[in-house]
């Protein structure tokens, strides 16, 4: 009797590690858990991103007036006749 409590016991102990402890266990799902939602939420926030760029270039595709105020922002076009103004804080 004493050996079937010691035998059932140990199997126990082995299961428990098993559980908490091994390559599959509770820690290591948990884990991989928290990893999933922080990569989950980096994804959200690309895709957002990627929204705006998609949004972006379809306006570049099908206006002018969109190509001329890029232009106007990022390389500081100015059409003939007009005159520049830069103002220093």
């Amino acid at each position: 009797m004493r050996i079937l409590i010691v035998v059932l016991l140990g199997i126990f102990i082995f299961l428990q590690y098993n559980i908490w402890f091994s390559k599959n266990g509770l820690i290591r799902t948990r884990t991989l858990r928290k990893e999933v939602a922080s990569k989950e939420a980096a994804n959200a926030k690309l895709h957002q991103r990627n929204q705006k760029l998609i949004t972006q270039v379809q306006d570049l595709k099908h206006s002018k007036k969109a190509i001329e105020t890029l232009a106007r922002e990022q390389v500081g076009m100015v059409k003939q006749g007009e005159k520049y103004y830069q103002i220093v804080d």
